[in-house]
């Protein structure tokens, strides 16, 4: 995941959690909001990056496990968000919030339950 594909500040993520759709598992919860254009006024376009690119954020709880293991969630996440969101350009946020199953997850698992999860909210198509 690029770093312009991070979802960031405190206002973008809270109106994600109010507006956004919610798709749920036992392992992992997905929250989309699809941003119209002129909606999309927090970022500032440079040159450099895409127009419209998917933003992704993660929230993980401290219950979750101590640091070593948040940050390899974290670390995985990205690892599978780079992969299936390569060339999906549709002006989605997108919040991504694992539950403590998900460290039980081998790394292909969990990536076809995230694959599902963005699939039945519309953000990527079926593979």
């Amino acid at each position: 995941m690029k770093r312009y594909q991070s979802l960031k500040g405190k206002k973008v993520f809270w109106e994600v959690l109010k507006k956004g759709r919610r798709f749920y598992e036992k392992q992992i919860q997905v929250i989309v909001y699809h941003v119209m254009g002129s909606e999309n006024f927090y970022y500032k376009s440079n040159n450099h990056t895409p127009l419209n690119p998917v933003k992704v954020g993660i929230q993980i709880q401290r219950k979750f496990g101590n640091s070593v293991i948040r940050n390899l969630a974290k670390r995985r996440i990205r690892a599978i968000c780079r992969e299936l969101l390569q060339g999906v350009n549709n002006n989605f946020y997108i919040i991504m919030r694992p539950l403590e199953k998900f460290n039980k997850l081998n790394y292909e698992d969990s990536k076809n339950i995230i694959r599902q999860l963005l699939n039945k909210a519309g953000v990527i198509t079926s593979v």
